[in-house]
């Protein structure tokens, strides 16, 4: 019996036949029908012989083309005992419209999704169930599929979604709509960052929320579209002019693109700040299997109530409230201001985060540390890609060493908390620090970290430190 409701958007699909191939049980056929695009799609022939195994949507290349309903007490009406009904005569599947059933969507991201999607698509979901309600982009490789998606998803979420002229366009977008106390939200590459800081800049002075995603490409200059961690500097330690800090967030897969996107939405409005998600190229272009959970509260439910901004004493009746500026002509009460601002930034240490895992040879575990005992041979730190490609390698230099090493992951770039990282750092004798750069996040690192027991594995240009070289300095 078929436990799960296949839908393809006809719209989406680019005619691969990837689906046709690996259905095993002659449901999938090819269209009578031409879509927009172009391409004959793909669509269920024969629904009766379907068994739910979900080989179609996980072949899948292209985001939310193949989607899977799974039965539960919201769809209990639309699907009965496992039965799929066969296709109409003009050749169209039987499907739930995501776009108009209220019972089985909200945020127009459904409950039970599941989907093979890019970590830049997941960012669009996780965006929408956080109750994002605008979206400003200009497209950039590798990037661009955040500003394709959310031009196809926010306006039938009832959310904006407008390209803009430029980056520096998109960011005083992005100021306008979280001074109204709007959830909004950008995204763009390194090029594109560097032409967001003076936004950024006036974001962080005058405490407006926003969340800006980052998917990093190789640099200086336009570079090329590989992966890298270069702009880890310009944007953790706060690349426009003055001095300011916004939070960063890493993540490094799918599941953590969807998840930290609305946890960055819950940390700007929490702190009134704009928040970065910063990923690599490899997370943003890496499909993995996510399954959609129930969604975070509503926009108005998350959002501060400290909005409208407190009138200025040269406001008028009609503009108090509605004025927002950064500019303070006197130096002692701009100098009162940063110093509030810089206490601010010392309650945001609670959201610092590490994820910690230990390899010994044979077993990987994920035990709490014990100070007491420095029994770890090397401590690797890396964040994104690096931390993922450093897991496995922890492994492999266990088994050959047979000695126990841990990967030590900063799911946050800033804030950064010594304290809480101290515990890891204490139990190894040496600290090999990998990243898609000439050492940035090592540099930072050796504030709180012996620089004598550290080391660095670095590699840029679109280049990746690979398994086999991380455990070659593992193990020597």
């Amino acid at each position: 019996m078929n436990t799960n409701w296949i839908k393809i958007d006809s719209e989406r699909c680019k005619a691969c036949g990837l689906c046709i191939e690996a259905c095993k049980h002659g449901c999938l056929g090819w269209g009578s029908k031409i879509n927009r695009a172009g391409y004959l799609p793909a669509q269920i022939i024969s629904a009766a012989s379907c068994i739910g195994c979900k080989l179609c949507l996980y072949t899948c290349p292209e985001p939310l083309c193949i989607t899977s309903i799974e039965p539960n007490a919201q769809n209990e009406s639309l699907i009965k005992n496992g039965d799929i009904s066969a296709p109409n005569d003009d050749s169209t599947q039987k499907s739930i419209d995501l776009g108009q059933n209220d019972s089985l969507i909200k945020n127009g991201v459904p409950r039970t999704l599941r989907a093979f999607m890019k970590g830049n698509d997941a960012i669009v979901a996780g965006a929408l169930a956080a109750g994002c309600r605008a979206f400003f982009g200009y497209p950039i490789t590798p990037a661009s599929e955040i500003a394709h998606d959310a031009m196809q998803l926010f306006e039938s979420a009832g959310a904006l979604a407008i390209q803009a002229e430029s980056e520096i366009a998109a960011i005083h977008m992005l100021y306008g709509a979280g001074a109204t106390g709007t959830m909004a939200m950008t995204a763009t590459s390194g090029p594109g960052l560097s032409l967001m800081q003076d936004g950024l800049s006036y974001m962080a002075a005058a405490q407006i929320p926003g969340v800006v995603v980052d998917i990093m490409r190789a640099g200086p200059g336009l570079g090329n579209i590989g992966p890298e961690q270069s702009d880890y500097a310009m944007i953790v330690r706060g690349g426009g002019h003055g001095e300011y800090h916004i939070p960063v967030l890493a993540p490094a897969s799918a599941r953590e693109m969807f998840d930290m996107t609305r946890e960055a939405f819950r940390i700007a409005f929490e702190y009134r700040t704009p928040v970065c998600i910063l990923a690599d190229a490899f997370i943003g272009q890496m499909m993995e299997s996510l399954d959609i959970p129930e969604m975070l509260p509503a926009a108005s439910d998350i959002a501060s109530a400290q909005f409208p901004f407190e009138a200025r004493v040269d406001a008028t009746p009609q503009t108090s409230g509605h004025i927002i500026s950064t500019l303070d002509l006197i130096p002692e009460s701009l100098a009162k201001k940063n110093d509030a601002r810089f206490a601010h930034y010392d309650a945001m240490k609670s959201i610092a985060r590490f994820e910690y895992t230990e390899f010994s040879p044979d077993c990987p575990s994920n035990e709490a540390p014990n100070a007491s005992h420095a029994d770890i041979d090397t401590l690797i730190v890396a964040f994104g890609i690096c931390a993922r490609i450093a897991r496995e390698a922890a492994q492999q230099a266990a088994n050959a060493a047979q000695k126990r090493f841990a990967v030590l992951r900063p799911q946050t770039l800033w804030p950064i908390d010594g304290d809480k990282a101290r515990p890891y750092i204490e139990r190894a004798r040496k600290i090999c620090v990998v990243e898609c750069n000439r050492g940035m996040m090592r540099a930072d690192l050796a504030r709180f970290i012996d620089e004598t027991r550290m080391y660095g594995i670095c590699r840029d240009g679109g280049v990746v430190p690979t398994v086999e070289e991380i455990v070659a300095q593992l193990v020597s």
